[in-house]
C-alpha cells in the first residue's frame, strides 16, 4: 500500500504517509481504518505527508468521494488541524482542492499547506513526533 498512518498516542497525533503512485481506492481504504481505529480522536491534528508521492492516480471525482466519507463519518472535526505537507504543483492542486472541500464544510478540518515537516508540526502545535515521516 502506497499509503498508511501511525497514531502517536503520546503526542496526539495522527502522521500519514504517502509515497510511488496513490490512488483513490488506497486513500479510501487507509481513512476507513483510520476511522475505525480505537486510538483515533476526533480532534487529534493529522499530518500528512505526501512528498514521496510521485503519481497522484485521483480524478476530482475521487477527492469528492474521499471528502464525502469523510463528511460522513469525521462530525465534529470543525475545529482541528490537518496539515498537508507537499513539494510539486500535483501534489499543491490536489492538497488546495482538499482544503476547500473543507472549508465549505461543518465537519471537516481546517486543512493547511506547507512545504515542509517542521512547519507543518509547529502550525499543529506538535514537537518532536516519532512517527511514520520523521
Amino acid at each position: 500500500m502506497s499509503v498508511d498512518y501511525h497514531i502517536d498516542k503520546k503526542l496526539q497525533l495522527v502522521d500519514i504517509k504517502a509515497s510511488g503512485v496513490l490512488t483513490t481506492a488506497e486513500l479510501l481504504h487507509m481513512y476507513e481504518t483510520l476511522l475505525e481505529d480505537a486510538d483515533y480522536l476526533n480532534m487529534i491534528p493529522v499530518l500528512t505527508d505526501m512528498t514521496e508521492v510521485h503519481t497522484l492516480d485521483i480524478s476530482l471525482e475521487g477527492i469528492v468521494e474521499v471528502f464525502e466519507v469523510a463528511e460522513r463519518r469525521s462530525a465534529g472535526r470543525k475545529n482541528a488541524k490537518s496539515a498537508i505537507i507537499v513539494n510539486d504543483r500535483g501534489q499543491v492542486m490536489f492538497a488546495r482542492m482538499s482544503a476547500a472541500l473543507a472549508d465549505h464544510s461543518s465537519n471537516l478540518p481546517n486543512i493547511k499547506l506547507f512545504a515542509t515537516r517542521e512547519d507543518a508540526l509547529g502550525w499543529l502545535d506538535v514537537a518532536q513526533p516519532n512517527a511514520l515521516s520523521a
